[in-house]
């Protein structure tokens, strides 16, 4: 009787992970963010905020500064230790936002086990290290053989897997693989919106940053070069400037990655309950929230 109740708990499961749409995934990741944000926000901006200024400026220093060939070595070092960092931050985003789906609190979960130990740390810092540098490679080769949604599914459900299962850095490449291959089409659904959320992203902030010379001078009187120099060729020239690009991108990035991090890790939430019953775990604290108020 155990048994076929077990079986039919199974089922029931996976068919609910089965239905789960990519637009449910992406509006159950929004919600999360929306209601959690000052628990797992903040904790996100701290490693990405650093590593986009950096690399803006950059950019910029490597684009037109006169001293760009003898600062490029210490500045390429300080990039490298914050793309690390950013990405040791990024598993535990995603670590945060599985423990919350798991029991509704911040604190951490037994079903994750014990905390991170200096062992586990390290593990997540070198994962992280190899990996995602290698995404720097793959990403754009993917674009050339039509495969990107595939290569970015991997990269971003090993961020999260690594960050939330603690075993070694082989089987958690292993089962991020095997992951991604069940999917392929709910993947690709979701890179299109994903995209179209960015383009709508980066239009609105390059809108801002165009109108806000004008804004400064008509609100608070203040002159800008931009603001003094009219025309159409001004416009031109500051849209196709590499600080302009850069700025954009960096900021509509800023505004996109946690929701694809959140995504993925709401993704590999429920293929995780199919097995271990995390759902279950996450449904009874409601409850048990409920049942208190």
């Amino acid at each position: 009787m155990i048994s076929g109740n077990k079986g039919k708990l199974d089922s029931k499961l996976k068919r609910r992970s089965d239905r789960i749409s990519s637009v449910e995934l992406i509006d159950q990741s929004l919600d999360l963010l929306c209601h959690k944000r000052l628990a797992l926000l903040p904790l996100y901006y701290c490693g990405a905020i650093p590593f986009m200024s950096a690399l803006v400026f950059f950019i910029n220093e490597m684009s037109f500064s006169v001293f760009a060939a003898s600062n490029c070595l210490p500045w390429a070092v300080i990039l490298s230790f914050l793309f690390i960092w950013k990405n040791y931050i990024n598993s535990l985003f995603c670590r945060k936002i599985f423990i919350i789906l798991c029991t509704g609190a911040k604190s951490e979960s037994k079903l994750l086990g014990e905390k991170l130990s200096l062992l586990d740390h390290f593990r997540l810092i070198s994962a992280q290290s190899l990996f995602q540098s290698a995404a720097l490679i793959a990403r754009p080769i993917s674009l050339i053989f039509f495969t990107s949604a595939w290569t970015g599914a991997f990269f971003n459900t090993l961020c999260a897997e690594s960050g939330i299962e603690r075993g070694s850095i082989m089987k958690s490449l292993s089962k991020s693989t095997i992951d991604i291959l069940d999917d392929s089409w709910k993947l690709n659904c979701l890179q299109y919106v994903f995209i179209c959320i960015f383009g709508m992203t980066a239009l609105n902030v390059g809108i801002i940053i165009l109108l806000m010379p004008n804004l400064l001078k008509s609100v608070l009187g203040i002159d800008t070069p931009f603001s003094l120099s009219s025309g159409i060729s001004n416009y031109i020239s500051m849209v196709f400037n590499t600080s302009f690009i850069s700025i954009v991108i960096a900021i509509s990035l800023l505004f996109l990655d946690p929701i694809v991090k959140t995504v993925f890790t709401v993704r590999f939430f429920y293929a995780e309950s199919q097995s271990k019953a995390y759902d279950i775990s996450h449904e009874l604290s409601e409850i048990r929230e409920e049942k208190a108020v």
